[in-house]
Formats: structure tokens, C-alpha cells, sequence
């Protein structure tokens, strides 16, 4: 081969991908939030009179009464995009090796060749 002033690299690699299945989302624009906030209007101080000393069993109160709310009043939609538009994520390893690349190509070594450009004069 002729004398050129680029590098190659040859990488080989084998890539695996484990699908996830696309589940469907809340649609918040499009909740009944009329009965949700009739849902939610209760008595706080006698929900949380049986745990008054436990903030953790408060929060859990509190949050089981919100996600019922959700499920009774904001629909449920499916995202508008297929697995196939989805970008993939890369194992670890694979990412790895494109940083070890990176950083070698960034690095002046002996299996580069660095060419002087001519000055302008």
C-alpha cells in the first residue's frame, strides 16, 4: 500500500441487545383531576392518626392514596415510537473499549504517524 496519513483501526466486536417491552405511560394531559383532587381532599391529620409516629408509614399513606387516584383518573397511553426507533444502549464493555480508542487516538504513540505540516510563508 501507498503512504497515506490516515490511520485505521480494526475493531471486532459482538454486541447484544435484550429487548424491553414498551409499557404504557399516564397521559397527564388528559386525567379527570377534578375527581382526582375530590379523591385526594380528605381528612390528612385522621389518615395519619394511626401511624402519628412513623413518617415512613405516613409517606406510604400518602402515596398509595396519589397512585390510586392516578390509576382511577389519568389514562394510560402508549408511547408513539417503535423498538426500532429506540436508540440501544451499549453494554459496558463496549463502552469501555470505544473510551480506550478514544484515548489512544488522542494520544501520540508509535503507531501513528504524525506529519509536520509545511509552514506558510
Amino acid at each position: 500500500m501507498g503512504k497515506s496519513d490516515h490511520a485505521t483501526l480494526l475493531i471486532n466486536t459482538t454486541i447484544s441487545y435484550v429487548s424491553t417491552p414498551v409499557l404504557p405511560k399516564p397521559d397527564f394531559n388528559k386525567g379527570d383531576y377534578a375527581s382526582f383532587r375530590a379523591l385526594v381532599s380528605c381528612n390528612w391529620d385522621d389518615e395519619f392518626m394511626s401511624c402519628i409516629n412513623d413518617v415512613d408509614e405516613m409517606w406510604l399513606k400518602f402515596k398509595n392514596k396519589l397512585e390510586e387516584g392516578m390509576t382511577a383518573y389519568v389514562p394510560l397511553v402508549k408511547p408513539f415510537f417503535t423498538t426500532a426507533k429506540r436508540s440501544k444502549p451499549l453494554h459496558e464493555d463496549i463502552r469501555k473499549e470505544i473510551r480506550l480508542k478514544n484515548s489512544l487516538w488522542n494520544r501520540p504513540g508509535s503507531s501513528r504517524i504524525l506529519v509536520d505540516s509545511p509552514s506558510k510563508k
